[in-house]
């Protein structure tokens, strides 16, 4: 066709553009690319930034209209041209990490005690029991003992009751603080007290170093403990879950608890008797004590700190 004069009465210009489509359309047929024509294509084609005609892809092909690659997933990229997360989730409103990177849970810290600061009250009891009373009771005393001797042991009980911690929460940080104030309130150097976890049940009590229960022999009325003086084995763990030096007197002391003691309790409140104290002291009475959840300065009874991870 290209070869052929122009009709009598045809413009020029008409015979030159018929004659450049006809040139197209063999390239369109030899598979292009070709030359956008004034920055147009035939139906099926789309210029490209190199105003070259290409074959126009699919929708959803992963091309731009520009020929640049789109996302995977077929999302649009973010505007500040950032990566969309490896896993193909929306990106958070702040521009940040994916949703994956997000917490599990909310941490939350949770004070049990008689304080005046506490979160949760009414929770608290303890006593101590003594060798050289086996039937005496110290459940409204101020302070909380723990002594060696021959004769002479002292053993503290405390427990506090952690029902408000809700189901299904995961400890990550326990400890125990408790307040010392007079100077006689020490061991001899090289000696500590040792905490331990109680395993049966027991009554704090209402006496004041008088007849009652717990005692030595008994941990509520008309029952005994299975070892005398809530010992070990039987009545308290063989192994103690901390240890601390107990030389200098008039301070708080903070005792770090494991996790998996605390965390045994939540799970199971039946099953929470509670801690002794003891001491490794053997061959002199001196004693060690803290103030107990009776005391009348608010501010210095035991507190239990916990820290819990719940589901959001």
């Amino acid at each position: 066709m290209s070869g052929r004069p122009p009709a009598t009465g045809v413009p020029m210009w008409v015979f030159a553009l018929t004659s450049a489509l006809a040139a197209c359309r063999v390239q369109i047929d030899q598979g292009g690319p070709f030359a956008c024509a004034e920055g147009t294509c035939p139906a099926g084609y789309v210029c490209n930034a190199d105003e070259q005609c290409v074959v126009e892809p699919p929708a959803g092909n992963g091309i731009g209209p520009d020929g640049s690659a789109l996302p995977a997933d077929g999302g649009a990229l973010p505007a500040d041209g950032g990566a969309l997360p490896d896993d193909g989730g929306a990106l958070p409103d702040d521009g940040g990490g994916s949703a994956a990177d997000a917490a599990p849970g909310t941490s939350t810290t949770l004070s049990f005690g008689e304080r005046s600061d506490a979160d949760v009250t009414g929770v608290a009891r303890d006593t101590f029991i003594v060798e050289w009373g086996q039937g005496l009771n110290a459940g409204v005393e101020d302070d909380v003992h723990f002594a060696g001797g021959a004769g002479d042991h002292e053993v503290g009980l405390l427990r506090f009751d952690l029902r408000a911690i809700p189901d299904g929460a995961i400890v990550t940080a326990a400890e125990l603080r408790v307040h010392s104030e007079d100077q006689t309130s020490t061991l001899d150097a090289g000696n500590e007290v040792r905490v331990h976890v109680v395993l049966e049940p027991w009554d704090a009590g209402a006496a004041e170093l008088t007849a009652g229960v717990a005692n030595w022999t008994q941990r509520s009325t008309g029952v005994s403990w299975t070892a005398s003086g809530a010992g070990a084995p039987g009545s308290r763990a063989s192994t103690p879950v901390a240890a601390l030096a107990w030389t200098v007197s008039r301070q708080e002391r903070t005792i770090a608890l494991p996790t998996a003691v605390v965390q045994a309790w939540v799970d199971d409140d039946a099953a929470n008797y509670g801690l002794a104290f003891v001491t490794s002291q053997t061959d002199n009475p001196d004693y060690g004590y803290f103030l107990s959840s009776d005391h009348a300065d608010p501010t210095k009874r035991p507190l239990l700190v916990v820290t819990i991870l719940t589901s959001p």
